[in-house]
């Protein structure tokens, strides 16, 4: 039997908005945010300047704002946040594509360096799975760290190959909108970049 696979990005490609900025925006208010942003800039220059990767400021930012908080209020927040924010975020022509593979009984995926926190609502709504960067815990309380690599470039391709078969699949569909988004690309036969 013939089977596809269809994998989406999530920022940028699925929404409209940078969900980790909106989250961000969301918990501790556009001011904090700013501050907080303001605050971590010398690292913010490391990474422009590329003597850190973006998952080292990915979890730099992270702690920042939410090192010390329980599991069960970071899950709650992101409902809250998706009941309220989510839905408008979103591209249409993207959830028109994605609700098309659903249609034709096609393996959709989404696959993103955003935080699983906040992007498992959505994934829950629209009925997909989710790989995604994930934070560490202890004790049910964010320790600060990262708990899996930055899901960001070919660590999108290393992270789906842990879950699917690639080489199963006859047709591999995959939609992104920036570098991040080589990896998927490279291995689709479906490509659409910035396009649906």
């Amino acid at each position: 039997m013939k089977k596809t696979l269809a994998i989406f990005d999530f920022d940028g490609t699925l929404t409209t908005k940078d969900t980790m900025f909106e989250f961000i925006k969301f918990t501790h208010g556009k001011t904090q945010m700013y501050v907080g942003l303001l605050l971590r800039s010398f690292y913010i220059k490391l990474y422009l300047i590329k003597i850190i990767s973006n998952e080292k400021l990915k979890e730099i930012v992270m702690d920042y704002f939410y090192e010390g908080k329980l599991k069960e209020w970071l899950e709650e927040q992101a409902v809250l946040f998706f009941e309220e924010k989510g839905l408008e975020m979103m591209r249409d022509e993207a959830v028109e594509k994605l609700k098309w593979h659903q249609k034709e009984n096609h393996d959709v995926f989404i696959v993103s360096a955003s935080i699983n926190i906040w992007v498992e609502p959505f994934a829950k709504y629209y009925g997909v799975k989710l790989i995604s960067t994930e934070f560490d815990y202890t004790k049910g309380i964010f320790n600060g760290k990262l708990g899996t690599k930055n899901c960001y470039g070919e660590e999108k391709v290393n992270r789906i190959s842990e879950v699917v078969d690639l080489a199963s699949y006859e047709d591999i569909y995959a939609y992104g909108d920036s570098s991040g988004d080589k990896g998927i690309l490279r291995i689709a036969n479906h490509k659409f970049y910035k396009s649906f």
